[in-house]
C-alpha cells in the first residue's frame, strides 16, 4: 500500500483557464476536490463561478488594462501554473502572449495545455510561437483529440475538448498538490518537461482484469508517439490503492527504456476504473 498524504504547505499551485474553452475547463475543475490549488479565469466576459472546495475562482477580464498587474500580483512567486487554452476561441494573439508572458515571469514553472485550432497542423504559427512564452507546451492535436474524448467517457459521459483540458491539468496538478507515495513535486516535473521540444499527452481508462496494463497500452495508443522519447511523467488514478497495479505499470514503463517519473492516487469516483495519463517529451533539445 502507498500513502496519500495531502500537502500541508501554503497554496502555491495555480490552474488558469484562458478564453471560452479555458472557462469551461475551469468550471469542470471547480467541481472536483483539488486541495491547495488556486483556480483562475481570464476571459473577455468573465463571470466568477461558484465557490469550489478551496474558495472562489479568481476572475480577470482579458480586455481590461489592469489584467496584467493584477495577474502578476496574484501569481508572483508561486511554484507552478498550468494554463488551458483552446485556439479555436480566436483569442487575439498579442493579448494571449501578453498574458502568458506575465504568468511566465511570475511563476517558477509555467505550462500551457492547448487545443490545436481546427484545420491547422504542426506548423501552425500560433502553436509554434507559444513555446517562447512558457516553459512547456502540451498540444492536443486534431488527430489525437477524438481518442482522448473517447477515453474520458467513463469520467465525463459527454466529453468535450474542454473536459480533456481539465483532465490533463488535474492529472499534473494532483501529482504535486496531493502527494502520493512517490512524493513528486514541481521540481521533478520541471526536470523532465521544462524548455524541451515537442511534448505530447496520452490517456487510457480501463476496468476489469489487467486494467493497469490495458490502460497504459491505451494511453500509448491515444497519443501521437514521438520518434524518440527523452522522458515521461505518468499519473495513475484508480478506485483503490493497490500497490500491485501501480507496480505493474512501473515494470511496463521500465521496458520503454526512457527516463520516467510516476505517482499513483486514489479516486473513489472512478467506479472500478483505472486511468493512466502521461506526458512524453521528444528526445531533442530543440525548441521548435
Amino acid at each position: 500500500m502507498w500513502s496519500f498524504e495531502e500537502s500541508s504547505d501554503s497554496p502555491c499551485w495555480n490552474i488558469v483557464g484562458i478564453g471560452k474553452g479555458g472557462k469551461a475547463a475551469i468550471n469542470a475543475l471547480r467541481k472536483q476536490d483539488l486541495k491547495d490549488v488556486t483556480l483562475l479565469l481570464i476571459d473577455d466576459n468573465p463571470v466568477t463561478p461558484c465557490c469550489n472546495s478551496d474558495g472562489q475562482v479568481i476572475a480577470f477580464n482579458l480586455n481590461e488594462d489592469s489584467v496584467l498587474p493584477r495577474l502578476n500580483e496574484t501569481l508572483s512567486g508561486t511554484a507552478m501554473t498550468i494554463q488551458m487554452v483552446d485556439l479555436n476561441d480566436d483569442i487575439p494573439e498579442d493579448r494571449l502572449f501578453d498574458v502568458m508572458d506575465c504568468i511566465h515571469r511570475a511563476t517558477c514553472f509555467s505550462m500551457v495545455i492547448v487545443v490545436e485550432k481546427a484545420g491547422s497542423g504542426a506548423d501552425d504559427s500560433t502553436s509554434v510561437k507559444l513555446k517562447s512564452h512558457t516553459d512547456c507546451v502540451i498540444t492536443l492535436t486534431n488527430d489525437s483529440l477524438p481518442a482522448f474524448m473517447q477515453q474520458i467517457k467513463p469520467i465525463y459521459p459527454e466529453p468535450t475538448s474542454s473536459y480533456v483540458l481539465a483532465h490533463l491539468a488535474r492529472s499534473l496538478m494532483i501529482m504535486v498538490s496531493q502527494k502520493g507515495g512517490c512524493g513528486i513535486d514541481h521540481h521533478d516535473l520541471a526536470s523532465l518537461l521544462k524548455d524541451k521540444g515537442t511534448t505530447v499527452a496520452g490517456l487510457g481508462c480501463c476496468n476489469g482484469s489487467d486494467r493497469a496494463e490495458k490502460a497504459l497500452e491505451e494511453a500509448l495508443k491515444s497519443a501521437t508517439i514521438l520518434p524518440a522519447i527523452e522522458g515521461m511523467v505518468v499519473c495513475v488514478e484508480s478506485d483503490s490503492n493497490s500497490f500491485v497495479e501501480f507496480e505493474k505499470i512501473q515494470l511496463a514503463l521500465d521496458k520503454l527504456e526512457t527516463p520516467w517519473i510516476a505517482d499513483a492516487h486514489q479516486n473513489a469516483e472512478l467506479n472500478d476504473s483505472l486511468v493512466v495519463t502521461f506526458f512524453a517529451v521528444e528526445a531533442s533539445t530543440r525548441i521548435h
